[in-house]
């Protein structure tokens, strides 16, 4: 491995880094988003039945446990190489599984929706990217994301409620995919036409954030060019589909070793739906109240006693918190040794 010739503060400590992210966000946010986890969270524990719930525990399948937490460990070092495939430059793999490391990491502690402004910085920070090619990967990766989703919720609908006629969300689902898939391949014009419109004279003589606009969207327009061409999309595409499969799955047997009364594409439409539980405009901290309030209605919409689903949405939280520490844990002793390098 080659020494890294990046700048110093491509390598930030953990101490330095955290704190840097959390400077962006100010005391009143973190305020409201811990008053309505903490809100939502005694929503749901007020109506756990807490003996059912450790008999729930006792009674769990282990080795379904022990596959969710191996699929969580395969969906990190997928979204790692994803994130190296729409990285402009040749970082190192290193790199990029540090990366996901941290942002992991900061999606269970931030406020929700702050993880992209995190992912930013860390682009930035350990894989060398300017801001604009960095929001740019990012909004790729996401919009890769909501049609793998999108087009596995509307899908799974379909079998879960044996429609007589299909064709309507068949035809939905493939024109989700396609609308995300134009929207991505016609970036490259949107941007373009973007920053025409912001050269103008009274924005070229702009100041302070105008200017920054600016050069964010030429940024992220020659990433556009000269990162995503058609293999590299496809590569992504494919990459994004064994991520989602691998999280899915992982749910899935969380939900089917807590012995629920539900069927397995009843759990995996379950896990898809849950996982859009994010884009609810309700700030929290890490999507803790949110996450357990929108399973347990999941739950008992698939006919679970509220009792029972309320607990079984805690035991999966905790699930969905502890390998993402796990996974980070074991990225950052495992690259410690490296230091510098990548």
């Amino acid at each position: 491995m080659s020494a890294d010739r990046s700048p110093p503060e491509a390598r930030p400590s953990r101490r330095s880094l955290i704190g840097e992210v959390t400077r962006r966000t100010g005391p009143l946010l973190w305020l409201a988003a811990g008053a309505i986890s903490v809100l939502l969270l005694a929503l749901v524990l007020a109506v756990v039945d807490w003996s059912a719930l450790g008999d729930m525990l006792r009674a769990a399948i282990w080795p379904l446990v022990a596959l969710a937490g191996a699929l969580f460990f395969v969906e990190g070092i997928a979204t790692a190489a994803r994130i190296r495939i729409c990285t402009e430059g040749p970082p190192r793999f290193g790199a990029a599984l540090r990366t996901n490391a941290w942002y992991v990491l900061f999606l269970v502690i931030l406020p929700a929706r702050l993880g992209e402004a995190a992912a930013v910085l860390l682009f930035r920070r350990f894989l060398g990217q300017n801001a604009g090619a960095a929001a740019m990967s990012i909004v790729v990766q996401r919009l890769l994301d909501v049609a793998v989703l999108a087009g596995a919720v509307l899908l799974l609908a379909l079998v879960v409620s044996g429609l007589p006629s299909p064709a309507i969300v068949y035809g939905a689902s493939v024109a989700v995919i396609a609308v995300i898939g134009a929207a991505i391949w016609a970036s490259d014009d949107l941007l373009a036409a973007a920053a025409n419109a912001m050269s103008r004279r009274r924005w070229r003589h702009a100041g302070g954030m105008r200017t920054g606009i600016l050069r964010m969207v030429l940024q992220a327009r020659l990433w556009r060019r000269h990162r995503l061409d058609r293999g590299r999309l496809a590569a992504a595409a494919a990459i994004t589909l064994v991520k989602w499969l691998c999280n899915l799955g992982a749910i899935v047997a969380l939900l089917l070793a807590l012995r629920l009364a539900i069927g397995p594409f009843e759990a995996v439409l379950i896990a898809a739906a849950y996982n859009f539980l994010a884009v609810i405009p309700l700030q929290t901290i890490g999507g803790f109240g949110l996450g357990e309030v929108g399973l347990t209605g999941l739950l008992v919409v698939f006919g679970e006693a509220l009792p029972d689903a309320a607990g079984a949405s805690i035991l999966v939280r905790a699930g969905l918190v502890i390998a993402p520490l796990l996974f980070w844990l074991v990225v950052i002793t495992a690259l410690a040794p490296f230091g510098a390098k990548r």
